[in-house]
């Protein structure tokens, strides 16, 4: 790590995440996107393995909001687009 700063963002509301994990190499990053700005944060440098630990990390979390309904419909709707992706991997 280049920094060991640590720096906080607020007022976040509006912005885009994107996770990309190239096919060709090992490399991942992060980016949240400022929808009203432009102005984005670009974390860069991870490994897929890291990126999809975090998915997994974020996904098994969500498993213990028992009375959280989006957390609910989230999982589920997660659930069936891991199932498509499958499809695809697996034909």
């Amino acid at each position: 790590m280049n920094s060991s700063t640590v720096q906080t963002f607020s007022g976040l509301s509006a912005c885009a995440v994107d996770l990309y994990s190239s096919s060709y190499s090992e490399e991942s990053r992060i980016t949240i996107r400022d929808t009203n700005a432009g102005d984005r944060l670009e974390i860069e440098g991870l490994t897929n393995a890291v990126l999809r630990g975090a998915v997994i990390s974020y996904v098994h979390a969500l498993g213990y909001r028992k009375e959280d309904e989006a957390a609910k419909k989230f999982l589920q709707e997660f659930s069936q687009q891991v199932a498509k992706a499958l499809e695809t991997a697996e034909a």
